[in-house]
């Protein structure tokens, strides 16, 4: 257990509560079939999208699927600007406090043939993926 004043924490509780709070409803699990994984890179953030759902054809002419996506650390907006100079005084930034990295937990369309995806059968999952293989 982890001592805060005032507070008593357990890792186990908070980690349990957190793989609740990411993952996906069961009718998705078990409608999936297929995985897509994103690898975290300076522009956008890492995640994993449950592919499911009938295949539709966008006004493009794409077959696009449902997808629900998961991303565990999304990206931090930018810090402000540092302007050195306003009315020939120097000023100083504060940086703001730091956002509330929650998880980002959202339904998105995507292609129902990316060549990232992984395929699996559908209702072969019973559990969840590993996010971070």
């Amino acid at each position: 257990m982890q001592r805060y004043p005032g507070a008593t924490v357990d890792r186990d509780t908070v980690a349990e509560a957190y793989e609740r709070l990411v993952r996906p409803p069961p009718e998705v699990l078990a409608a999936t079939f297929g995985i897509i994984r994103d690898r975290r890179t300076n522009t956008h953030p890492d995640s994993v999208t449950y592919v499911f759902g009938d295949p539709k054809r966008n006004l493009m002419g794409r077959t696009m699927c449902r997808g629900w996506r998961v991303t565990d650390h999304p990206q931090a907006s930018p810090p402000p600007r540092a302007d050195s100079l306003v009315g020939g005084r120097t000023t100083l930034v504060l940086p703001e406090r730091n956002p509330d990295l929650k998880p980002q937990i959202d339904y998105v369309d995507v292609s129902c043939d990316d060549a990232r995806m992984e395929k699996h059968v559908p209702g072969s999952l019973g559990t969840p993926v590993p996010r971070h293989p």
